[in-house]
């Protein structure tokens, strides 16, 4: 990306058959603005809660990589801002 970028950092916890929260901290800047984005969220829920919405963790899942990818869109959100944060 040559005018902007962006980053992300994440935060995965899994407590087998207990909880599994993400944490994730999004940050965008494009070049010559005089602001960066920033987005921080906070999902988590329990295993219950994810097999009541059908996932469950298979062996290739939890060996998978992108384990928190899989897991992201069946946890629910806790917490959840954006930030424009301004400079000079």
């Amino acid at each position: 990306m040559n005018n902007c970028f962006f980053g992300l950092l994440r935060n995965y916890l899994r407590v087998d058959n207990v909880i599994c929260k993400i944490i994730d901290t999004r940050i965008f800047h494009k070049f010559g603005e005089n602001y960066i984005l920033r987005e921080h969220m906070i999902k988590e829920g329990t295993y219950d809660q994810l097999r009541s919405k059908g996932f469950t963790f298979t062996s290739d899942c939890s060996l998978s990589p992108q384990q928190s990818d899989l897991v992201s869109k069946f946890l629910d959100i806790s917490f959840n801002i954006k930030d424009k944060i301004i400079f000079n």
